[in-house]
């Protein structure tokens, strides 16, 4: 059984990493090149996936990570019954198009279903986690704050 709380503790840190260098390119404005796919991507999305994927693989070395711009570019790992699913900068249109409405996600994946999520939006400072099977909670956070205590939703 997976410690959820321990798994969202683990990875806050690395998470609230990820909105302040979204929220640097945001604030300083955006380079945007475009994947083979058409679509866009920044040195946000890549900088923020290279933090996250190091937390991953501290905290969880031994389960897969299927991270959005490392498929991007070819590398596709072999993944069994448990994997992240990592997308360091949801919504890259609207954070081209200086929208708020954009999040740094994390979500571990076991047999074909979502398990855990963390999901944060640093423009607008909303933190969700799962903390249990049936149990999430919500922070109000800065990008730049100090790791909240996460009050159960």
């Amino acid at each position: 059984m997976t410690d959820f709380q321990h798994l969202a503790r683990s990875l806050l840190p690395a998470v609230l990493a990820a909105g302040v260098v979204e929220m640097k390119h945001y604030l300083a404005g955006v380079t945007v090149e475009t994947k083979s796919d058409e679509s866009p991507v920044t040195a946000a999305d890549r900088e923020a996936e290279v933090i996250l994927l190091a937390s991953l693989a501290t905290v969880a070395p031994d389960i897969p990570v299927v991270a959005e711009e490392s498929v991007a570019e070819g590398r596709i790992p072999a993944i069994g019954r448990r994997f992240f699913l990592v997308d360091p900068l949801d919504g890259t249109r609207e954070f081209i198009n200086r929208r708020d409405e954009f999040t740094v996600n994390i979500a571990l994946v076991e047999d074909g279903r979502p398990s855990f999520g963390i999901v944060y939006a640093p423009a607008l400072g909303d933190l969700y986690v799962t903390l249990g099977p049936s149990r999430s909670a919500h922070a109000r956070i800065a990008p730049d704050s100090a790791a909240p205590a996460i009050a159960d939703c």
